[in-house]
């Protein structure tokens, strides 16, 4: 903990310093190589940030998942694939599983941990986005044939 802390001081001083070196005229602030070094320095400090921030939630007692959290949303999930409407029951595995292999002798359910994990800590489903890249899609049939 007291490391990602130091990490994130540090990128902080650094950033500071190159700030202030543009400030007192020494770094030019069009220089392209002094913008990427800014970039970089930010990006790492945002990551030591988030990573400290995790692991403070991580400590907190309600963070943890217990097999009373996971016996609850096993509850919810399947009183939600069991009643309900047809859609909102398609809507709703959908959100939650990402792919279904099928062969001769098991089937396998792929999804992603995240999203179980907000749902067994009451968070629910975090609405599905736009994919960023579906292999079968073509918009108007006319490329990549």
């Amino acid at each position: 903990m007291r490391a990602l802390k130091d990490k994130f001081n540090d990128a902080s001083e650094r950033l500071k310093r190159l700030y202030q070196a543009i400030e007192n005229g020494i770094a030019d602030p069009s220089d392209p190589t002094l913008k990427d070094r800014i970039a970089a320095v930010k990006t790492e400090r945002d990551i030591a940030q988030v990573a400290h921030d995790r692991a403070l939630a991580e400590l907190r007692p309600d963070a943890r998942i217990t097999e009373d959290k996971i016996a609850a949303a096993v509850e919810v999930m399947r009183a939600n694939v069991l009643e309900g409407a047809i859609p909102f029951r398609r809507a709703y595995l959908r959100a939650m599983i990402d792919n279904v292999e099928v062969d001769d002798t098991e089937i396998r359910i792929h999804g992603r941990r995240s999203v179980l994990e907000r749902l067994v800590m009451g968070e629910g489903i975090a609405p599905a986005g736009v994919p960023s890249f579906v292999r079968k899609w073509r918009a108007r049939k006319d490329s990549n044939l």
